[in-house]
């Protein structure tokens, strides 16, 4: 009788260790999909955060490439008024020579 005391005793602590393995081998799976979880979490975010920041800086580069083209509309502008000021300068100066010609050519008749 002791003995079968002492067998149920020990298939008792044995099924207790059992239940202890199971509770903790579930308790680990558990936090392991916890953890998971988490770090799934965390590269969500990190995926956000940094489409957010590509965001901004197409934004960025895009305001740059309006910036750069008003530039290269301004210079042209620029260059065309430039260019214009240029053929009259030439045409008055054109005209400034004539009258000079016609004034020496005046001068030679008049001697």
């Amino acid at each position: 009788t002791r003995k079968k005391i002492a067998e149920s005793k020990m298939e008792s602590a044995e099924n207790e260790a059992k239940k202890i393995l199971e509770m903790a081998n579930i308790e680990a799976e558990n936090k392991k999909k916890e953890e998971i979880f988490k770090a799934k979490e965390e590269i969500m975010n990190a995926r956000k955060d940094l489409d957010q920041e590509i965001r901004e800086r197409r934004g960025e580069i895009q305001k740059q490439e309006t910036r750069i083209i008003q530039k290269e509309e301004n210079l042209d502008k620029k260059e065309e008024t430039l260019e214009g000021k240029l053929k009259d300068l030439d045409k008055k100066c054109f005209a400034i020579n004539r009258i000079e010609d016609i004034e020496i050519i005046e001068k030679v008749i008049n001697l």
